[in-house]
C-alpha cells in the first residue's frame, strides 16, 4: 500500500463529517474504499432514509473522480434513476466532476456536494416521481445539453471545431477571431467555455468530439 497523506487526511476529515462510514484497503484494485452507511435528512433533519454505499479513490485522487457505488440495492437499476446495474451512481455531468478533479477534489465536499444529494434526490424521487431541480438527458444528449446549456456552444459544428482547436493545440489570441467562425473576438465568444473545457481532460475531449462528428454525419446522411 503506497502512503498518501493526501488521501488519509482527506479520509479522516470524511468520516469525521459523516461517521458511519470507515476505510479500508483494497489490494487487489488498489484503492481506498470509505464504505458504510449514509442517513439522508430532509432540509429541517428530519430522516428519511438510509443508504449503504462505497466510494473508491483510486492512486490519482485527488486528480480523479472518486467512484460512488450503492451496495444497499434500494435504488432501482435503469437509466431513469441514474444509476448502472452494478450500482455506479451517476452524480452529474461527467465534465463537471473531472473539471472538479482538475482543480483537486476534498473527500468531505465531495460527499456533501454530489452524493449525499445524489442519494436525497433519489428519495424525492421515490415520493414525487420526479427529480428536484434540472436534469440532463442520458447519454450523449445530455452531454449535447450540457454543451448547449452552460458552454453556449449549441451546434455539433461548433463544438467540433473548438475541440479540434484544443486538442491540436491552436487556440487563437483572445483578439483574434473565434474557432468556431462565428466572426467574434475570441473573448467575447468561446474563451470561457475553451478553459472550462481544457480542464475537463484531453480523454472526455475526444469522446465528445466522437460523438459530435456521429451526430454531424448522420445529419448529412439525412439531407
Amino acid at each position: 500500500m503506497k502512503e498518501n497523506k493526501r488521501i488519509d487526511n482527506d479520509i479522516r476529515r470524511a468520516t469525521v463529517r459523516f461517521p458511519k462510514l470507515r476505510r479500508r484497503w483494497n489490494e487487489e484494485q488498489a484503492v481506498w474504499i470509505l464504505e458504510g452507511d449514509l442517513d439522508i435528512c430532509d432540509i429541517k433533519g428530519i430522516y428519511w432514509d438510509t443508504f449503504a454505499v462505497a466510494i473508491l479513490l483510486d492512486s490519482k485522487y485527488p486528480h480523479s473522480v472518486p467512484l460512488v457505488i450503492e451496495t444497499s440495492e434500494k435504488i432501482p437499476r435503469n437509466s431513469e434513476r441514474h444509476i448502472s446495474k452494478s450500482g455506479v451512481c451517476c452524480l452529474d455531468i461527467e465534465h463537471r466532476l473531472l473539471h472538479w478533479a482538475q482543480r483537486g477534489i476534498i473527500l468531505s465536499d465531495f460527499i456533501t456536494e454530489k452524493v449525499y444529494p445524489f442519494f436525497a434526490n433519489q428519495l424525492y424521487f421515490e415520493d414525487k416521481k420526479c427529480y428536484a431541480g434540472d436534469e440532463y438527458l442520458h447519454r450523449f444528449q445530455g452531454v449535447q445539453q450540457f454543451y448547449s446549456e452552460e458552454l453556449d456552444i449549441t451546434e455539433p459544428s461548433q463544438a467540433i471545431l473548438l475541440i479540434q482547436a484544443i486538442l491540436n493545440n491552436r487556440l487563437p489570441e483572445r483578439n483574434k477571431l473565434c474557432p468556431c467562425n462565428s466572426m467574434t473576438k475570441f473573448k467575447k465568444c468561446h474563451q470561457a467555455s475553451v478553459e472550462f473545457l481544457i480542464q475537463v481532460g484531453i480523454d472526455q475531449l475526444k469522446k465528445d468530439l466522437q460523438g459530435f462528428e456521429e451526430i454531424r454525419d448522420s445529419t448529412i446522411e439525412n439531407i
